[in-house]
């Protein structure tokens, strides 16, 4: 495999991207663990005399634009194309990377 500077940008933007991801879940881990403790202490003595189902949160991500999703995987989908073919002319080759470096900052920034 050829290690240019658009495959280098590439491979930096999905590290990023993935490092973004896993903050996120620390965060929202901390936040519910947080909330549980203060619930805990809180409610121990009503807990005792209840027998009552909580319902658990999820730990998956908040999404806050299902069209940002959706354009960051088109996007990820035309750099792929554009590199593998000569699709929109040979013009565009060379910046095959800049679109789909766009298409992860769009799906990293569609999650909250």
């Amino acid at each position: 495999m050829k290690w240019d500077t658009g495959t280098i940008i590439t491979i930096v933007a999905a590290v990023i991207f993935y490092l973004h991801i896993f903050n996120l879940q620390r965060k929202k881990i901390r936040r519910l663990r947080a909330k549980s403790a203060r619930g805990a202490a809180k409610n121990q003595k009503a807990r005792a005399s209840r027998s009552k189902k909580t319902a658990r949160e999820s730990l998956a991500l908040d999404v806050r634009s299902w069209y940002m999703v959706g354009s960051g995987v088109a996007l990820i989908a035309v750099g792929g194309i554009l590199y593998s073919t000569e699709w929109l002319g040979i013009g565009m080759k060379p910046y095959w990377w800049v679109v789909v470096t766009v298409g992860i900052a769009v799906l990293g920034y569609s999650f909250r």
